[in-house]
């Protein structure tokens, strides 16, 4: 349990004077990270992450499109209790909207000012009210009697969501010194693989309860999740600036020579005596400018304008794979969907994928040592290397080895969120971390766009899900790793 923490236990990134492009944390920080409050921190976002995850990916496992609902009127309602797509009524197409497209449209268009709101409010109390909105919204969704009504509840649950990943990565990037935080990051990412082996777990509770009451069921845990962040997490104000110093804070700089620049396009002198009238109104005008003004700055950056571009390929085919990795199992091997496909599945989520995203962070931290563009080949060979796997995955002959192929996919291709966040905030100043991590997390539109439009595809009629999956995820693949590779070259050798 996390107790009080004064500033001593838990230092901000702002005590320094001047924010420098180095990023770097100062010795106490060094310190928290590496004591019981960094690491309990640490477990407590990864609880909440768990939490999200699951609420996140349950819609994923309560759809059934190709079971025969014939027979009696008990049986008909008998399938509807179990599968929200019967029981509401939507199809294929409607199904990526909700999954995919449908909830990213509004969780990314959220992202953005959620980092922003991260850099300037205390993001303890964000992350607890808005885990609360997106908790309430799972519970909300056990009442939906159409199509319309899920996705309003799915959209306010994207807006509550957008702000978990800005604020955790914020808290950890201010508790965790530089060289520790792809481990951290990739411990924290693991919660996503928790929350999707927790949903896989759930075809299980699926004929006991119905789809319905475990909707009820995880949005009430999410609220309890939420309780105890807002209980026991120390209060973590915004890194930000005195009167008279919001320079430092709200201007976006990645090297000295843009302080300069910038230093002297404002007529603010580096000397400029804090509370000075010209200083406050300094102030005023960067608060306004300052998150195009940093977003514009990142995307100049040769290194982050790659990992974004990667990291928005490696979206477009984990959410492939997520969004239809379960209707393609019961369309492949029906009638086998029970409770060792879950428990496998789940071991696949929980273990293989958070295994990966945290020994990848922890393999890119200490390759890092020797050469800081070894941070970034994990991914890329993590990512290479799950394409024959993935193939094997589609093409296995019986569910069991179907899935083994896919363990080792997740084994090898989870491995770069960690990795791919640390390097993002390296780049970045230290209070413009949510932000940041804000531009990241808008990703995840363009990357739902891929299930949708399969959604579409295998609507019309004209393909088939196996073969759009056998495509459309190695391309990805293969793609993203040449993008992480190109990243890590245009880094300078430690």
């Amino acid at each position: 349990m996390v107790g009080p923490v004064d500033e001593e236990q838990l230092p901000l990134q702002s005590e320094s004077p001047k924010v420098k492009s180095s990023n770097k944390p100062t010795a106490a920080s060094s310190a928290s990270g590496d004591g019981t409050v960094g690491i309990s921190i640490a477990l407590l976002l990864l609880l909440l992450c768990t939490a999200n995850q699951w609420a996140r990916a349950l819609i994923f496992y309560v759809v059934d499109f190709k079971s025969a609902v014939g027979g009696s009127d008990e049986a008909v309602a008998a399938a509807a209790r179990q599968f929200m797509n019967l029981d509401v009524g939507f199809d294929e197409a409607q199904y990526g909207i909700l999954a995919s497209i449908g909830f990213a449209a509004i969780f990314s268009a959220v992202s953005l000012l959620a980092g922003g709101a991260v850099d300037r409010l205390d993001s303890r109390n964000l992350l607890a009210s808005t885990a609360v909105v997106w908790s309430s919204a799972t519970v909300f969704t056990a009442a939906a009697g159409s199509f319309g009504e899920v996705l309003g509840a799915r959209m306010i649950s994207g807006i509550g969501q957008a702000f978990s990943n800005p604020a955790s990565y914020t808290i950890l990037s201010r508790v965790y010194p530089e060289e520790r935080r792809a481990t951290v990051n990739g411990l924290y990412s693991s919660g996503v693989y928790f929350g999707g082996g927790l949903a896989a777990l759930s075809v299980l509770l699926l004929e006991p309860l119905g789809w319905r009451n475990l909707f009820i069921l995880v949005g009430g845990l999410g609220l309890a999740t939420a309780v105890i962040v807002q209980a026991t997490l120390p209060p973590l104000p915004p890194v930000a600036p005195m009167a008279g110093r919001a320079r430092d804070i709200d201007v976006p700089l990645l090297d000295n020579e843009a302080a300069v620049t910038r230093s002297a396009s404002t007529g603010i002198s580096e000397d400029a005596s804090e509370g000075s009238s010209v200083d406050e109104q300094s102030a005023s005008d960067a608060g306004t400018a300052s998150m195009l003004d940093t977003v514009r700055t990142l995307l100049s950056e040769r290194t982050v304008a790659l990992l974004l571009l990667a990291s928005t390929l490696r979206f477009l085919a984990g959410f492939t794979i997520g969004v239809w990795i379960v209707p393609f199992y019961r369309e492949a091997f029906p009638g086998q969907i029970g409770a060792q496909f879950a428990l496998t599945k789940a071991a696949v989520n929980g273990f293989a994928g958070s295994a990966s995203a945290t020994g990848g962070g922890l393999l890119a931290d200490n390759l890092a040592q020797r050469d800081a563009r070894y941070q970034l080949w994990v991914p890329a060979a993590g990512t290479m290397l799950a394409i024959p796997l993935w193939l094997a995955t589609l093409g296995a002959p019986t569910i069991e080895l179907s899935l083994a192929a896919l363990f080792l996919e997740y084994l090898l291709a989870e491995c770069w969120l960690g990795p791919t966040v640390a390097s993002l905030q390296a780049a970045a100043p230290p209070s413009a971390q949510g932000l940041t991590t804000g531009v990241f997390s808008c990703l995840t539109l363009v990357g739902n766009l891929a299930p949708f439009l399969i959604g579409i595809a295998v609507q019309s009629g004209g393909y088939q899900l196996p073969e759009l999956l056998a495509y459309s995820v190695p391309a990805l693949y293969a793609l993203a790793s040449l993008a992480f590779i190109a990243a890590a070259d245009s880094r300078e050798r430690v």
